[in-house]
C-alpha cells in the first residue's frame, strides 16, 4: 500500500466543509492517506516538497494553478514517488490533458484508489527562464483573461466567466491589437525571424483557457508546442475561436491557420519580446517577466499517475 499525501486547496476547489468531509471519507475507506490543507499562497509548493521524501504518492486537489505549483515544486527536488492531480475548479485544462474531463472529483478518487486502475505518464516539465510551469506560458492578447477574470465569475459560470471578461475587455484588446502588438525576435529552422504578433503561446498541453488547441498532442513526447499568432482577419479569428471551443478530437488543426499562425514543436525555444506589458500567463496566474529574453526548454520528467478511463 502506497503511503499517500493529499494536498487540497479549499479556495481553488470551491468545496464546502461538507464536500471536503466526503472527500476525506472516500479516501479513508479505500487507502491510508494523510490530508494537508493549503491555506495561503505558497503553501502548495512548500507542502509538496515537505512530503516528497516521506510519501510514495502525492495527490493535489485544486485548479490548474494548483497543479502548476506542484510541478514547480517537484522540478526543484528529486521526485521520490508518484504525483497525481484531481482537477476541481473552473476551466481545468489539466483534466483534458490527463484524460479526466467530465468526471467529478469523487468518482476520480474512487477510480484512482481502485486496485490496478492507474497508468503512469512521464510528463515533460516545461521551463521558462529556469522556472517550471505545469502546462502553459503565454503573453500578448487574450492571455491575461484567466487571471483578470474575478473568482466569483469563475466559480459561478466556469468557462463562461472567461467569455464574460473577454466581452468586457474587448475594447482594450482591440486597442492593444492595433497599437501595441508584440514585437518578437526568434530563430526558426536556422533563420532569424522578426515579426509583430498578437499572442505568443508556449505550452505542453492539449488545452489553454478551455480552448482545445492541440487535441492530438502528447504531454510526454519530449517536446512542447509554440504558437505565434500574427495579424488575423476578424472573421477568421471568430472561426478559430468556434473550432477550438469544440472538444471533438480531429475537428481542429493549427496547421489550417498557417497563414496567420507560426506553429511548431520543439524541445528548446528562445525569443526576445518587446512589449509594454511585462507579464506572463503561467498556468493561469500572472508572473512578471524577469527579462525580455524568454528561454523555454525541457530538462526533467515528472512521474505522474492517472486513472485508466474508458
Amino acid at each position: 500500500m502506497k503511503k499517500t499525501a493529499v494536498i487540497y486547496n479549499p479556495k481553488a476547489t470551491g468545496m464546502s466543509k461538507l464536500d471536503l468531509d466526503k472527500v476525506k471519507s472516500i479516501f479513508n475507506k479505500r487507502i491510508k492517506a494523510d490530508l494537508f490543507e493549503s491555506q495561503k499562497a505558497g503553501d502548495t509548493p512548500r507542502l509538496v516538497q515537505k512530503v516528497n521524501d516521506d510519501y510514495d504518492w502525492i495527490i493535489t486537489m485544486g485548479g490548474d494553478g494548483t497543479m502548476g505549483e506542484a510541478v514547480q515544486a517537484l522540478n526543484d527536488v528529486t521526485q521520490r514517488g508518484f504525483y497525481s492531480h484531481i482537477p476541481v475548479g473552473t476551466t481545468n485544462d489539466t483534466a483534458n490533458n490527463f484524460g479526466m474531463r467530465g468526471y467529478d472529483p469523487y468518482t476520480l478518487i474512487k477510480m484512482m484508489t481502485s486496485s490496478g486502475n492507474l497508468r503512469e505518464i512521464d510528463m515533460d516539465a516545461l521551463e521558462v527562464n529556469g522556472r517550471a510551469v505545469g502546462y502553459v506560458s503565454a503573453c500578448g492578447a487574450f492571455t491575461d483573461i484567466p487571471y483578470r477574470t474575478p473568482r466569483f465569475l469563475k466559480m459561478s459560470l466556469g468557462t463562461l466567466g472567461y467569455y464574460t471578461t473577454l466581452g468586457l475587455m474587448f475594447p482594450e484588446i482591440i486597442h492593444d491589437l492595433i497599437k501595441k502588438p508584440l514585437k518578437l525576435t526568434y530563430e526558426r529552422n536556422g533563420k532569424k525571424v522578426e515579426t509583430e504578433a498578437l499572442t505568443l503561446l508556449v505550452s505542453n498541453s492539449k488545452n489553454f483557457a478551455g480552448m482545445n488547441l492541440y487535441p492530438n498532442t502528447s504531454i510526454a513526447d519530449g517536446k512542447f508546442e509554440v504558437a505565434i499568432v500574427k495579424k488575423i482577419p476578424f472573421a477568421k479569428l471568430c472561426d478559430f475561436a468556434l473550432k477550438v471551443s469544440n472538444y471533438d478530437e480531429g475537428k481542429f488543426s493549427m496547421e489550417d491557420y498557417s497563414n496567420y499562425v507560426d506553429y511548431f514543436q520543439t524541445d528548446n525555444f528562445e525569443v526576445m519580446v518587446d512589449t509594454d506589458k511585462k507579464s506572463l500567463n503561467n498556468d493561469g496566474d500572472e508572473v512578471m517577466m524577469d527579462s525580455n529574453r524568454l528561454k523555454y526548454d525541457i530538462k526533467k520528467k515528472i512521474k505522474v499517475m492517472v486513472p485508466k478511463v474508458k
